[in-house]
């Protein structure tokens, strides 16, 4: 039996940390050994930590994953948030922004959250391209923030006029979205365009990890999302956990991989 496993992810806010220790602890008694946390740079970076064994798990966004290699990375988990698994990519501005349709965005300045995030950066401009608008000289200017919470916060700020974002219908059945502008206090945010169903993030392991171990950690990843509530939201924004399915992958992988052949993220 092992003596620890490392799970990695994208390092985000001190709070989001503060919780991933409580999470960490409260699943090493439940495994009955240690788990270690590694805080990656990025999307690409924690993606090729899963390949190399540098890390034995990780939660990926569906791009990491389908862009990671099958023999080395395995789906165990995906997200649920609300009722869904998947959910919208969206651009998201201020409330009192002048913007109406998507052509209104022409010279705005375009905050994203990472190269390798589906919402933040890929599907939005997927879903440009696919509607006539050319994502490569469309903006005055595009950066990147390395989180949803930052690249909403420059937007906020007044620092950028757009960003990407997940969105999903309101729980509470009222018209409209929520995503994850809506954790972040400041000026009010509203779903501009969105550019339809994204499959969920993933709980992804090395493929090399024992199948006792993964049942185990998948089991305890369940339960967490009950006992450790607050912390699950606040670290993943997730309700709960259910089985990864591999194959509703595909066709993001497809679409992925026509942009990239047309050189949209040149």
């Amino acid at each position: 039996m092992t003596s620890s496993l490392t799970f990695g992810y994208f390092a985000q806010e001190e709070t989001t940390r503060a919780a991933s220790e409580r999470l960490r602890e409260w699943m090493s008694e439940k495994l009955g050994f240690r788990l270690e946390l590694h805080f990656a740079g990025g999307y690409e970076a924690l993606t090729r930590d899963v390949e190399s064994g540098k890390v034995d798990m990780a939660w990926l966004p569906p791009v990491a994953y389908v862009k990671a290699d099958p023999t080395k990375v395995t789906p165990l988990l995906a997200l649920v948030r609300g009722r869904q698994t998947g959910y919208q990519g969206a651009l998201v501005v201020r409330s009192d922004a002048p913007y109406e349709r998507l052509e209104d965005l022409r010279n705005a300045r375009a905050a994203w959250v990472d190269a390798w995030s589906a919402s933040g950066f890929v599907v939005p401009r997927v879903g440009m391209k696919k509607a006539g608008i050319d994502p490569r000289n469309f903006f005055r200017t595009e950066s990147f923030h390395g989180s949803h919470s930052a690249a909403l916060r420059a937007v906020i700020d007044g620092a950028a006029d757009v960003t990407g974002s997940h969105a999903r219908p309101k729980a509470s059945g009222d018209e409209g979205f929520e995503g994850s502008w809506t954790l972040v206090d400041g000026v009010a945010m509203r779903v501009l365009r969105t550019f339809g169903e994204v499959p969920s993030d993933l709980i992804c392991v090395r493929s090399a990890l024992e199948t006792p171990v993964r049942t185990r950690l998948a089991e305890v990843f369940k339960e967490a999302a009950t006992a450790q509530r607050a912390e699950i939201k606040a670290i993943f924004g997730a309700d709960r956990f259910t089985d990864a399915s591999p194959s509703g992958y595909d066709e993001l992988r497809a679409s992925l991989a026509e942009a990239s052949k047309a050189g949209l993220f040149d």
